[in-house]
């Protein structure tokens, strides 16, 4: 008994520790182009919500920042194994397959010009009676600059899809997402767009809400480290 209060005890200080971290972080300044270390976490709800924002936030997960070769423009680039071993966990992530989740931001306005993400991911689709696990292709585009939405759910092959797009038509009906380009003030942003996924010759477009983020300096408690390989401050 003395042993699971103490384990309780050791839950409630690490969440504590990890809310005071959301609460020390100052919000990203993007003024300041300097290559370094900063954090991000993602709003998280179920992927059947598409249009819920700032609900379910992840904690926070290292990302390196540097100026970008256009000026006026920053990059932050989430290293591949936090975005398989944290952002997509829940998504079966082939290991070793994904590229860095880069964004491109416009310091000045605050939009972010691009979002982008690629790799592989298991999926189990539904086969008759047999629900057989086949990899997946998926490559993420999004940005602040464009509305994007989503088409009422259908199944596909067991996966519940919500399919993506742009404006509405006389025989369908889009519900769109408003992307919302940084705040200053709570390192807020949305960014809109979709994600291809192809597999055996078989591609499908669905809304991603995985653009939904918030960005800060680094806490006073610090990250996890990562292996810095490409990450240093001279790169990405």
């Amino acid at each position: 008994m003395r042993a699971t209060h103490q384990l309780q005890g050791g839950l409630l200080a690490a969440v504590a520790l990890l809310l005071a971290s959301f609460a020390s972080a100052e919000p990203l300044n993007l003024g300041d182009a300097t290559p370094r270390w900063i954090e991000v976490a993602f709003e998280t709800s179920p992927a059947e919500l598409p249009a819920q924002r700032a609900t379910i936030w992840s904690p926070p997960m290292p990302a390196m920042l540097r100026p970008a070769a256009r000026d006026g423009w920053l990059v932050v680039a989430i290293p591949p194994e936090v975005v398989e071993r944290e952002l997509l966990v829940q998504q079966d992530p082939v290991p070793g397959t994904f590229s860095p989740f880069v964004w491109v931001f416009d310091a000045r306005s605050g939009h972010v010009v691009s979002a982008d993400l690629e790799g592989a991911v298991n999926r189990r689709v539904l086969l008759g009676f047999l629900r057989p696990k086949v990899r997946a292709e998926v490559r993420f585009e999004m940005g602040t600059e464009r509305v994007a939405g989503f088409l009422k759910p259908r199944n596909f092959f067991g996966q519940r899809l919500h399919e993506f797009c742009e404006a509405s038509t006389r025989s369908t009906v889009c519900t769109l997402v408003p992307p919302a380009r940084y705040d200053r003030e709570t390192g807020y942003v949305n960014a809109v767009g979709l994600v291809e996924a192809r597999s055996k010759g078989i591609a499908t477009r669905s809304f991603s809400s995985l653009g939904e983020a918030r960005f800060s300096e680094r806490s006073s408690q610090g990250l996890v480290a990562v292996s810095a390989g490409p990450y240093s401050a001279e790169s990405p």
